[in-house]
């Protein structure tokens, strides 16, 4: 994964995945991993429609560790996603111009 960035959070913030596109995008999805005392598991998944419309929302639980905020593309020459990830009053805008996952990392304190 190409780390956009790393955002720390608490329990209870909100976060919020949205994207644009520009140019040629075949496909993509959105992924919310948490990391607790057992390991790692997938939380959320949302569809282009989910985060181009209202954006994919989950809350910060307590008792875990972290998040990552992924996006998984299929993009084209010339195409990119513009992903803007909120959490809490924290906001990181990030183009995406590979057909490679990318995402921030989330430290729940």
């Amino acid at each position: 994964m190409i780390r956009l960035g790393v955002i720390q959070a608490t329990a209870g913030d909100t976060i919020t995945l949205k994207t644009t596109t520009k140019g040629k995008v075949t496909t993509y999805f959105g992924v919310l991993k948490v990391f607790d005392g057992r390991g790692s598991a997938n939380e959320a998944q949302w569809k282009p429609s989910e985060l181009q419309g209202p954006g994919g929302q989950a809350v910060i639980r307590a008792n875990v560790n972290g998040y990552d905020v992924i996006i998984v593309p299929e993009i084209g020459t010339g195409g990119s996603i513009d992903a803007t990830l909120t959490v809490g009053a924290q906001t990181s805008k990030k183009p995406i111009k590979q057909s490679l996952s990318a995402g921030w990392s989330i430290f729940v304190v």
